[in-house]
């Protein structure tokens, strides 16, 4: 990834509601972040840099969220969905106001980064 190239992606703000799937006993705490500094994850290196910093995920739709936590099994594309039956979970609606985000689905910003949807997290 070109890191460098970040400086010439579009940016614009947002403002809507995105939905974050929890475990039930961390109802509490539904939208810490401090524990994710040391977690590797999709977007996050966790403990394998200096740099670390806190994550939080969200997504665009409920459905999303539980297939994003393993609450539902299943194929959306095939129109086969089935709740895990291991554990309950509960979804929660959050108001995010950002000022300046990049979309990295953007074949352009894509490109400038020389990246696509399947390079792995950078570990630095």
């Amino acid at each position: 990834m070109k890191l460098a190239a970040c400086s010439k992606l579009s940016l614009t703000p947002e403002n809507r509601v995105w939905y974050r799937a929890i475990n039930p006993s961390h109802s509490a705490t539904a939208i810490a972040s401090a524990y994710t500094k040391g977690i590797s994850s999709r977007f996050s290196p966790g403990r394998n840099t200096l740099n670390r910093f806190e994550i939080l995920y969200f997504s665009e739709n409920q459905l999303v969220a539980l297939y994003e936590v393993g609450a539902l099994l299943g194929s959306i594309h095939k129109n086969v969905t089935i709740p895990n039956p291991a554990q309950g979970w509960l979804t929660i609606n959050a108001h995010v106001i950002l000022q300046q985000v990049a979309d990295l689905t953007d074949p352009a910003s894509e490109a400038r980064l020389g990246t696509n949807p399947q390079e792995p997290a950078l570990s630095t």
